[in-house]
């Protein structure tokens, strides 16, 4: 993990690194890990959460990755000034495609970071040849349009950060091949138009988020299919959601951004323990809501259109946080409201017309 913060994972808040950790092997107890390195000052955290590392022990790392001859040699690639490091001789963003093609033993990388490489249009074909790749990021990389057909061969893959990839226009049908692709973030990819039918065979995908991708309209119809997700974030300009996904019946955080209304199978994801709603644009939800007995957290922020929640929100007998904020159309809580037995934490925050908390609540 402190070859990792030097080298692929530098400046980034605790809880991207911490995801990459959950979903790779050999980083068992990473929050702990973690704690442990701060505690004998090989890293720090902002005020705010931020990793920090200071330059000498960054070097240090780095130098441990770029000895041939050590251990580690060659299982990390990163970008810095503008080069690719980590792979022999520094080489331009630019010139990637000579990196791999000469890297001296491909199987032994296995973190590769190229965010903020502005001038990658897209990725060369013998990427395919990095059979141990498990995780990479290519956020921020502003000009990339696609990536290669032969993606798919990136068999042990597991985290994939696309973040702010505001040129990309597709996916390659080989993604599906990607069994083992665990945690994929595909945030603010405003030209993504649609993903392939192939998505919906990432049957090992746990966290998927697509924030903010304005040109993707529908998901696919068997996106259900994804039977291994547990997290997923959806916002921009998404028309519908699939039926399907009430399927996703091992689903325990869902945070739904701008949509008009969740599907009638959305009562089915009984495992479900966060929900979050943002500036969507529904003015109610239906009596079956209730059926999310397991939820624990709700979230409403900026649902200006909604006016009440259903009667039912009484079942949700594990509920310990509420929040309605800025929620200006509420008007009237349920009238069982008080049933709410377990709940911990209520912000009404900005709700104008709510006038009165029901009787119940004080029962």
């Amino acid at each position: 993990m402190f070859l990792d913060v030097a080298t692929v994972l530098q400046d980034q808040h605790k809880e991207g690194p911490l995801a990459v950790w959950k979903a790779l092997p050999n980083r068992v107890g990473a929050s702990l890990l973690l704690e442990s390195l701060e505690r004998r000052s090989l890293l720090s955290f902002t005020f705010n959460g931020w990793l920090e590392m200071h330059d000498v022990l960054a070097a240090l790392g780095r130098g441990m990755v770029l000895t041939e001859g050590n251990h580690y040699f060659g299982s990390r690639l990163w970008v810095q000034d503008g080069n690719v490091m980590g792979a022999g001789e520094a080489l331009p963003v630019a010139q990637l495609h000579r990196v791999l093609d000469t890297l001296t033993c491909a199987t032994a990388l296995q973190m590769m970071n190229l965010r903020n490489s502005s001038q990658l249009i897209t990725l060369p074909d013998s990427i395919s040849r990095l059979v141990s790749l498990r995780f990479l990021d290519l956020s921020h990389c502003t000009s990339l349009t696609r990536l290669p057909e032969p993606f798919g061969q990136l068999s042990a893959l597991k985290v994939l950060a696309l973040n702010e990839c505001e040129n990309l226009e597709v996916l390659p049908n080989s993604i599906g091949q990607l069994k083992q692709l665990q945690v994929l973030w595909l945030n603010q990819c405003k030209q993504l138009g649609q993903l392939p039918e192939s998505f919906t065979q990432l049957t090992g995908l746990c966290e998927l988020e697509l924030h903010w991708c304005n040109a993707l309209t529908r998901l696919p119809e068997l996106f259900g299919r994804l039977a291994a997700l547990e997290s997923l974030s959806l916002s921009g300009g998404l028309v519908a959601l699939p039926e399907s996904i009430g399927e996703l019946t091992g689903l325990k955080f869902l945070a739904l951004c701008d949509i008009n209304a969740p599907p009638l199978t959305f009562s089915q994801l009984v495992g479900l323990e966060q929900l979050a709603f943002e500036e969507c644009q529904f003015v109610d939800l239906p009596e079956s809501f209730g059926n999310l007995v397991g939820l624990k957290e709700l979230s409403f922020f900026n649902c200006q259109q909604l006016w009440t929640l259903p009667e039912s929100v009484s079942q949700l007998q594990a509920l310990r946080k509420l929040h309605l904020t800025f929620c200006e159309g509420l008007v009237r809580l349920p009238s069982l409201f008080g049933q709410l037995i377990q709940l911990q934490e209520l912000d009404l925050c900005g709700c104008s017309k709510l006038e009165a908390l029901p009787d119940s609540f004080g029962a």
